[in-house]
């Protein structure tokens, strides 16, 4: 692979025809990036799939694009799954549809991908665990596109990601089961009222990632309308798969520097830059050895760099940016923490606990409603810095506890199984 590339293709493991007239070389690090794999945001704009930069200075041309997944099709598949989501960039929701492509492969269940606004970091890995992948550029295509889909089973299926795709589809009339995930807390604007109305209306089932995030939205609709018993049930997240792979190794607690990981979005509706600023601040304070390293980037990336600097922590802290070998993080760190704004069940925790790590992590979704003790999760109120910093310094005395005393609090294998059920699926 080229050490220095200078174009996303180079770097994909996919060979796709996109280069040429689909691409958009950066102004700021000069990088190339298709079509592929530019991240659009909530303006419309479009990003650098390796700094993150807008994009200035381009035709934002109209493109539907089908492309061949690694996927084999099967002869006779049961089951067409069309999985929903708005783009294919790094974010809880896109990984949420990884895994469940991966447990519908494992059923012998045809699937398609359709990213209604761009793609992403991330396009490669949906390329290598689908059928077929459709990108839309467009936010203004019709649903009724999905029409012209061709269907490979009986039983057709549309699950739908995240509340800009799911108000997408819902906007045609389809024949076909629908299902929608709602991946964020409704507090946050992310969604509102009339789409989940909407959605209990023609859905066959709405899932929550929580059953605290289901009770957030349930108060959203107060009074409870009659759907709700029947249609609206809990499928978390998943564990682990092929996405990480941390080796079981302890870190020596009396290492003379403390490793803190961050591993997050840097966008404004997901980290508190102010908890995460102070929270260092104090941790730095008792543990003059702190070393801290961020995996992710963001809208803000440039502006936390700035921040950082402004308040002496520019040698304490390493920007990492999108990192693929995120196990490597993991391996690194004495304990993560996440100061995150709104959380409902964050991948970064699951796999730090999958990598035996400690989690520090404000009590929001799953982990406001959490009852069970495990060690490796420390949580706070949300937005206490002080609290926050108190869990993260504490939390490097959880390592003595057995690998299966981990693991039992996230099994592939029941979240497997609780997909299946959800989508009425046999294996």
């Amino acid at each position: 692979m080229n050490s220095n590339p200078s174009s996303c293709c180079e770097l994909s493991e996919q060979t796709t025809p996109l280069e040429g007239n689909h691409s958009v070389t950066c102004c700021q690090c000069g990088f190339r990036s298709c079509i592929l794999h530019i991240y659009i945001g909530p303006r419309n704009e479009w990003r650098c799939y390796k700094c993150f930069a807008e994009l200035q200075d381009h035709h934002r041309a109209s493109f539907s694009i089908t492309l061949r997944g690694a996927i084999p099709p099967s002869e006779h598949p049961n089951v067409h799954a069309v999985i929903v989501i708005h783009g294919l960039h790094i974010c809880g929701a896109a990984r949420h549809c990884l895994e469940l492509l991966r447990a519908f492969n494992a059923a012998n269940v045809y699937t398609t991908v359709i990213a209604s606004n761009g793609g992403g970091q991330w396009a490669d890995m949906f390329l290598r665990n689908t059928n077929e992948l459709i990108l839309h550029t467009d936010p203004s295509v019709d649903a009724s596109e999905l029409h012209e889909i061709r269907w490979r089973a009986p039983r057709r299926i549309i699950s739908m990601h995240y509340d800009p795709a799911i108000s997408w589809v819902m906007s045609a009339q389809h024949d076909a089961e629908l299902y929608a995930h709602f991946h964020t807390e409704p507090e946050y604007g992310l969604i509102s009222r009339a789409i989940l109305l909407r959605a209990g209306t023609l859905c066959r089932s709405v899932l929550f990632p929580s059953a605290a995030t289901m009770q957030s939205y349930e108060h959203l609709l107060a009074p409870q309308p009659a759907w709700w018993n029947d249609k609206c049930k809990v499928l978390p997240n998943a564990t682990p798969t092929s996405l990480t792979r941390p080796r079981a190794r302890r870190n020596e607690q009396n290492s003379a520097d403390f490793h803190l990981a961050i591993v997050s979005r840097i966008d404004p509706d997901k980290i508190a830059l102010s908890l995460l600023i102070d929270a260092l601040l104090i941790v730095q304070r008792s543990v003059p050895a702190l070393k801290v390293r961020i995996a992710g980037n963001g809208v803000q990336g440039r502006y936390i760099e700035e921040l950082l600097r402004q308040h002496g922590l520019g040698a304490v802290v390493e920007l990492m940016g999108w990192v693929d070998n995120i196990g490597e993080v993991y391996e690194w760190a004495h304990v993560t923490f996440l100061p995150s704004r709104r959380e409902t069940m964050p991948y970064a925790a699951i796999e730090s606990v999958q990598a035996m790590r400690p989690v520090v992590l404000p009590e929001l979704g799953y982990f406001r409603a959490r009852t069970e003790q495990n060690e490796l999760i420390k949580t706070f109120k949300p937005g206490d810095a002080t609290g926050a910093a108190q869990a993260i310094v504490g939390a490097r005395s959880a390592y003595g506890y057995k690998r299966s005393d981990r693991l039992k609090y996230f099994d592939s294998e029941l979240w497997r199984r609780s997909v299946y059920v959800a989508y009425g699926i046999v294996e």
